[in-house]
């Protein structure tokens, strides 16, 4: 398991152990409901700066996880709809997307394979 200290001071597993190049972000999370994967009355929390509003939609050219602690614990919180998130396949273009979403909170640690 690889490990990673975030610049918030936490640590983060990286749970590819480092085998693919991904960026760690802090963002809100937003509640979407009825989409084309769910049911009408199915509600599901998501990472904000990976979803697009307005098509209903996950950016399709990036892949992500839930960032996790050194004990495993989910680094989202319901009280604060904050939480991480590792992104994978991120061009200069896709990152500046997300680093300018309303969502974002964070830039927490950067791969650099």
């Amino acid at each position: 398991m690889l490990y990673v200290s975030g610049s918030d001071g936490n640590i983060y597993k990286e749970p590819t152990n480092g085998s693919v190049t991904g960026s760690l972000y802090k963002t809100n999370y937003i509640v979407i409901s009825g989409s084309d994967w769910m049911s009408e009355d199915e509600v599901c929390n998501v990472p904000g700066i990976l979803y697009d509003q307005v098509n209903q939609a996950y950016f399709p050219d990036c892949g992500h996880s839930e960032a996790t602690f050194i004990d495993s614990s989910p680094s989202f919180s319901t009280s604060s709809m904050q939480g991480c998130v590792w992104v994978y396949g991120l061009n200069e273009a896709s990152k500046s997307l997300i680093e300018n979403d309303a969502d974002y909170i964070a830039t927490l640690a950067e791969s650099n394979l």
